[in-house]
């Protein structure tokens, strides 16, 4: 009887510390789950609400980066994919107008030899609590015609619609000649 006591205690020390073993396991799987970094603010509007932005993904940094370098090469067949059926554009003095249909894109091209486009930055960003994407691009840019260089740095932000996963709207916030 002694000894079937003292194989049940020490199993009963074994299955104890199992449980305890996991129980601090999956207290630290749980501890762990992270919530997004939270950073900065974004105004929405005059007076609007204050959102708190975190870093977007990768891979809206690639699709904007397409569109971006896709512009500059004159593939528009192959960029016209990324942008919804209507594209709002805020120009630097904060006028927005509706872009040019993406039908006549080849149009605005035929104005230009060649152009060419060196990102510097590229940069996405997620507005916290909606969700709202974007991407801010910095980039510098060659515009070739006959023989004339136009030169410029721009800054320009993409908007991406979370629904349709496609680019609604441009801001060029900076265009510098």
């Amino acid at each position: 009887q002694q000894k079937s006591i003292k194989i049940n205690l020490k199993l009963y020390k074994t299955i104890t510390m199992k449980k305890i073993l996991l129980l601090i396991l999956i207290t630290a799987f749980i501890g762990c789950e992270t919530q997004p970094k939270l950073a900065g603010q974004f105004q929405t509007g005059q007076g609007g609400v204050e959102r708190k932005l975190e870093l977007g993904s990768d891979e809206d940094a690639m699709f904007i980066k397409e569109a971006v370098l896709g512009w500059a090469a004159k593939e528009y067949e192959k960029i016209r994919e990324k942008f919804g059926d209507s594209l709002i554009v805020r120009r630097p003095s904060g006028n927005y107008t509706n872009a040019v249909k993406i039908e006549n894109w080849e149009n605005y091209g035929a104005t230009y030899d060649s152009m060419t486009r060196n990102i510097i930055s590229i940069i996405p960003m997620k507005m916290s609590p909606n969700g709202y994407r974007f991407v801010d691009v910095f980039f510098n840019q060659n515009v070739y015609s006959d023989t004339i260089i136009d030169e410029s740095r721009r800054f320009e932000r993409y908007w991406i619609n979370s629904e349709t996963e496609k680019i609604a709207a441009l801001s060029i916030i900076m265009e510098e000649e």
